[in-house]
């Protein structure tokens, strides 16, 4: 059975969150072959997505059992849960969960206490394509990431090499450690869905 998705495309500048982007597919794929071991294994994995978008990444996370949390800004809510809501049957027939919250990065203070403290696994994709992005996302991990041993993997499309090389130093000044990095042919050796620009980073606090 495949992701379901009513997808709108953006009818305002910065309305980025209603397309599906390279990112999010690839990561979505990732998701089959990879969530066990970025999870330890555990049966039924508590998985928080920040930038969901359309939901396709957390859906697809859903679909192999996790109880997922994909958050993003309140204006992007009605979409991803009808995305949600189209895919429920499955997600409950494979014993997995997915529910929408509010987290605004730029009030990482109001909206951390939407979510578990504790997921086993915090994932991203395609959430950085401009500077303004990387202090809010830092600040939204250094809230949410609160056990050393909970990955984080950010699934990011290269654009400019100054870019990528400043989010690492943003991510390391609040603690995060770039501990492995892989192509989408490795994360998804079986799929058809590659991209030669698409890279998938796994950090470490």
């Amino acid at each position: 059975e495949s992701v379901q998705l009513a997808v709108d495309h953006p009818t305002a500048t910065g309305d980025t969150g209603w397309r599906v982007w390279d990112g999010g597919i690839l990561l979505a794929k990732a998701v089959e072959t990879k969530l066990k071991t970025w999870t330890n294994n555990k049966e039924h994995p508590v998985v928080l997505e920040l930038g969901c978008g359309s939901g396709i990444a957390s859906i697809a996370a859903a679909y192999m059992g996790a109880e997922v949390y994909a958050t993003d800004r309140e204006c992007i809510r009605d979409r991803t849960v009808r995305n949600i809501e189209l895919n429920k049957a499955t997600i409950q027939k494979r014993g997995g969960s997915c529910e929408f919250k509010v987290v605004d990065w730029n009030y990482i203070n109001r909206d951390a206490g939407n979510v578990p403290k504790k997921p086993d696994l915090i994932m991203a994709s395609d959430v950085v394509w401009d500077d303004s992005f990387m202090v809010p996302l830092a600040n939204a991990l250094a809230a949410l990431h609160t056990d050393p041993k909970v990955p984080v993997v950010l699934c990011q499309k290269e654009r400019l090499k100054e870019m990528d090389d400043k989010l690492l130093q943003v991510l390391g000044a609040a603690g995060f450690k770039m501990v492995d990095r892989f192509g989408a042919q490795e994360a998804t050796p079986e799929s058809q869905f590659h991209h030669d620009a698409v890279w998938f980073c796994v950090f470490q606090r």
